[in-house]
């Protein structure tokens, strides 16, 4: 006598869930009143020793974790724009900090400037205060 038995296997195999899309990393922009590139480059130079090879008008930095492109807006002056996931606050502060820094280095180039004409016009500065805002006030002779 023979017994035939039939098997049948019990194992279902289940198919893959598909995967819940990626997040896509968003182009975030800080607005800045920063025009001067030369000012740009050499206050990112003082702040984060960086170096920047780029000649060209808009320009990419790395700093820290963080690859900032600064692009000349329509108004002449410079945005910051980085890709993340969220809004970095961290990189909200460092543009705060670039922009602080640029303000007082332009302060200087400007205070350089006004008192080397005011030489080669021949005048001769009288006095020179500082402000609690900051702000320099130069008097100058026209006597000579």
């Amino acid at each position: 006598m023979s017994v035939r038995y039939r098997v049948t296997p019990r194992i279902k195999i289940a198919r893959p869930k598909p995967r819940p899309p990626r997040p896509q990393k968003k182009v975030f922009t800080v607005s800045t009143k920063m025009t001067s590139r030369e000012l740009v480059v050499k206050t990112l130079q003082k702040l984060y020793n960086i170096e920047i090879n780029s000649t060209n008008e808009d320009f990419e930095v790395k700093v820290d974790s963080y690859r900032l492109e600064f692009e000349m807006s329509k108004d002449g002056c410079y945005d910051i724009r980085y890709s993340s996931f969220n809004w970095s606050k961290a990189v909200d502060e460092m543009a705060k900090e670039i922009e602080s820094e640029y303000r007082g280095m332009l302060q200087d180039y400007i205070y350089n400037a006004v008192k080397a004409k005011a030489e080669e016009k021949g005048l001769a500065l009288e006095q020179e205060t500082v402000q609690k805002n900051q702000a320099i006030v130069l008097t100058f002779n026209l006597n000579g």
